[in-house]
C-alpha cells in the first residue's frame, strides 16, 4: 500500500500541513523540519502528486531552460553542458525538476516557450544565451512571466548571469599584444550574440590602447556559436 501524507507525518511527528508546506520548499519551514520531514519521506518511499499538487498551489516545481538556435552546438560548446550542470545541481537540492525547450529555428523555439508560458508548465525560465530583441525573451516579458539570462540583458530590469566579456577579449587581445605580436586576427561566434559583441569591443580597446589600427579583413563572425575545431580552422 502506498504511503500518504498522514503516513509521512505520522513518521516525522509534524502535522500534514506541515508536510505540504516542505513539499513546496515553503520558506517558512526550517532546514532541521525539512530535512526531518524528507528522511521520512524516503524511508517510505513516498513520492508527492506533482500534477496535483500544481493544480492546488500553482506551482509545477518545474523550471524551463531555453537553448539557443543551434541545439547541436550547444551540446558540443564545453559551456553549456557545464552550465547545465551546475544548474540541475542547484535545482535538485531545492526539489525542482528541469524541462529543456529546444527548436530547430526561431519559429520553433517560440512556439516551444509559448506552450510553457500559455500552459504553465514551469514555474521560470533561464535563458542560456542573450541577443539583442530577443523575441522569445519578450514573450516572457510581455507576460510577466520570471526568467534570467546568461548573459548581458537589453534592460537594467531584467535578471541576469552575467561574466565581463569585454574584459576577457581585451585581456586576449592584450596578452598577445605584450608577447610582442601586432598582427592579431579576431574570431567570434553569430554576430547578433552580445557576448560576440562584447569580446568584439574588449579587442578593440586593447588595440586602441597599444595605438594598433583595426583592420576589419581579420574580423570574422561565424553564425552560430564558435567551436576550438571551427575556431582553429578559420584561424
Amino acid at each position: 500500500m502506498r504511503a500518504t501524507i498522514k503516513d509521512v507525518a505520522k513518521l516525522a511527528g509534524v502535522s500534514p500541513s506541515t508536510v505540504t508546506r516542505v513539499i513546496q520548499n515553503s520558506s517558512a519551514i526550517s532546514q532541521k523540519t525539512k530535512d526531518l520531514v524528507r528522511k521520512a519521506m524516503a524511508d517510505l518511499n513516498y513520492h508527492p502528486n506533482l500534477n496535483a499538487r500544481s493544480l492546488v498551489s500553482s506551482y509545477t516545481q518545474v523550471i524551463g531552460l531555453v537553448l539557443p538556435d543551434d541545439s547541436d552546438v550547444f551540446y558540443q560548446n564545453p559551456f553549456f553542458p557545464t552550465a547545465l550542470r551546475g544548474i540541475s545541481q542547484v535545482a535538485a537540492d531545492h526539489n525542482y525538476a528541469i524541462q529543456i525547450s529546444t527548436g530547430k529555428n526561431e519559429e520553433q523555439r517560440l512556439e516551444a516557450i509559448s506552450q510553457m508560458v500559455y500552459g504553465k508548465r514551469v514555474d521560470g525560465l533561464i535563458f542560456l544565451y542573450s541577443k539583442p530583441d530577443d523575441p522569445l525573451v519578450q514573450l516572457a516579458i510581455q507576460h510577466k512571466f520570471p526568467f534570467l539570462i546568461l548573459g548581458k540583458a537589453d534592460s537594467p530590469f531584467i535578471s541576469l548571469v552575467d561574466n565581463d566579456n569585454i574584459q576577457a577579449g581585451f585581456e586576449a587581445t592584450n596578452y598577445f599584444i605584450n608577447k610582442g605580436y601586432k598582427n592579431i586576427a579576431f574570431v567570434a561566434g553569430n554576430k547578433e550574440l552580445v557576448v560576440s559583441q562584447d569580446r568584439y569591443t574588449g579587442y578593440k580597446n586593447a588595440l586602441k590602447s597599444h595605438n594598433i589600427p583595426l583592420d576589419e579583413n581579420k574580423v570574422k563572425f561565424v553564425s552560430g556559436f564558435l567551436l576550438e575545431d571551427s575556431a582553429y580552422k578559420i584561424s
